[in-house]
């Protein structure tokens, strides 16, 4: 099916389908509900990937949240929500937007033809000598009052083309800024809203493994009031728990700051509270890693962020340099004046009135552009040279965005998969160490049960890093194509 198109760049505005995509093809990760083995696993997060879709991913995220339809401070959010509310709102990409704007009004002023109308009146007075025809010198005393309208156009077909040339390679370089802040904004807002995900999922874990080491403190605290000995492994699991408040502490801080800098790039009042509607944190799969390098390399080089921008300004400058060479150069510049209103003229204060009519046509040379054309030319060759520089720089960035986003992707999907068989046996692990000390078997002790909830969050802690690295990459990835396919979504 066909990928919805918004108004304004039609290349990068196909969020829609994001929010189905991500369920219909993250949520359905073969490892997406690893959370239900062990422990630490809960109801909502136990649910079925479809419950999941069907919950979370029904009403789509709008682009603007009326006040009356929410609560004034609370803002839902998912990846599709974020990506549409970044491009519309954020005030980096308003600027390009409107950058853009003042190219193209400044393209049509310079394109005007409208000759240059004034309307005026103009008083001359003479006093003295000055010269009569025959050659003598004579005193005249005499004044004229001249109120009328002057057309006065110019033409200048070299001048014309270079305006023309330069007003195209503006516009177009302010689409290339467009794409590249539009590129840049989305990338920063998705991975901060990857990152609000991640560290609500850290503080989420941190409070359940903060359950079983409470636990664990109870029946050493148990044990103390009949073994002394037992101080030692007192102390030590209330140590434990205060770093586990402070971990705590400082991935709440880290959600916070991720929500801060979403607000932001979000263009959202400062008191706004981003309520993510994703209930659980899932590998999302929005573009198909799987082609060969260079054929992603290809359709990014073809369609990526500022390839197209930067291909029509060396276009442009190009053809701009091919008629400065032609014959143009050779034409003349062509200039009219017409001047028509009453004429009041007369010796001393005394005046006459009649029409007066004045008109000038002349074609020109201008020699000084002919002695200089050597140097505009070899200045216009320097501006393609290194508009081919940027051209050549901007590909160089775009395979490597696209050889370090793919690798990542596949590497991450290994990751994940033998990070939630880590969390599986570290569950296990847990549950049966637990179960051991509380059955008092033969070698059963706390170090054994610490020892086992330490690696299950570190099993946790490589699962929730992987996803945030897998999908950061998915999202870099699909910006970077341009017009990416998503698995189960669309194609354009």
């Amino acid at each position: 099916m066909d990928c919805p198109r918004f108004p304004r760049l039609p290349h990068l505005r196909r969020w829609r389908w994001l929010a189905f995509s991500l369920c219909a093809a993250g949520c359905t990760h073969p490892m997406a509900e690893y959370e239900s083995y062990g422990p630490t696993a809960s109801p909502e997060r136990s649910q079925s990937a479809s419950e999941i879709a069907r919950v979370g991913h029904t009403v789509e995220g709008p682009a603007e949240l009326p006040p009356a339809a929410q609560g004034p401070h609370e803002v839902p959010i998912t990846l599709d929500t974020v990506l549409r509310l970044a491009e519309q709102h954020n005030a980096r990409i308003g600027l390009a937007r409107e950058k853009l704007n003042e190219s193209e009004l400044s393209s049509e002023a310079a394109g005007s033809w409208l000759p240059k109308t004034y309307a005026g009146v103009a008083y001359y007075r003479h006093e003295g000598g000055i010269q009569n025809f025959d050659g003598t010198l004579i005193h005249s005393s005499t004044g004229a009052l001249f109120p009328g309208v002057q057309l006065q156009s110019e033409l200048d077909l070299r001048e014309a083309a270079f305006q023309r040339v330069s007003a195209e390679r503006q516009i177009w370089q302010s689409k290339g800024e467009l794409s590249q802040v539009s590129n840049e904004v989305l990338v920063e807002a998705a991975s901060a809203y990857v990152d609000l995900l991640t560290a609500q999922r850290g503080e989420a874990l941190m409070n359940e493994l903060e359950k079983y080491e409470r636990k664990l403190l109870k029946r050493a605290e148990d044990v103390l009031a009949d073994e002394p000995s037992a101080k030692v492994m007192v102390e030590g699991l209330r140590a434990t728990l205060a770093n586990r408040q402070v971990g705590t502490s400082r991935l709440r801080q880290q959600g916070n700051a991720a929500s801060a800098k979403l607000v932001y790039l979000l263009g959202l009042p400062p008191d706004a509270q981003l309520v993510s509607l994703d209930r659980a944190l899932a590998p999302i799969e929005l573009v198909d890693p799987t082609p060969p390098t260079l054929e992603l390399v290809a359709l990014a080089l073809s369609s990526g962020p500022g390839v197209r921008e930067l291909e029509a300004i060396l276009t442009v400058i190009q053809g701009g340099i091919d008629q400065a060479s032609g014959p143009m150069r050779l034409l003349p510049n062509f200039q009219a004046n017409v001047y028509e209103g009453a004429f009041g003229a007369g010796p001393g204060d005394a005046m006459r009135w009649d029409n007066r009519l004045d008109v000038c046509v002349q074609a020109r040379w201008d020699l000084t552009q002919l002695v200089t054309a050597r140097t505009r030319k070899r200045l216009a060759e320097s501006k393609l040279q290194q508009a081919h520089l940027n051209y050549d720089d901007l590909r160089g960035k775009l395979t490597a965005g696209v050889q370090e986003s793919r690798d990542a992707i596949l590497k991450t999907r290994e990751q994940i998969n033998h990070a939630a068989e880590q969390v599986r046996a570290a569950s296990e692990n847990y549950r049966l160490s637990d179960l051991r000390l509380a059955k008092g078997a033969m070698g059963a002790n706390t170090s054994e049960v610490l020892a086992a909830i330490r690696g299950l969050e570190q099993a946790h802690f490589n699962y929730v890093q992987s996803i945030n690295t897998h999908n950061k990459a998915q999202v870099r990835l699909l910006l970077l194509l341009g017009q990416p396919t998503a698995t189960g979504a669309c194609h354009p």
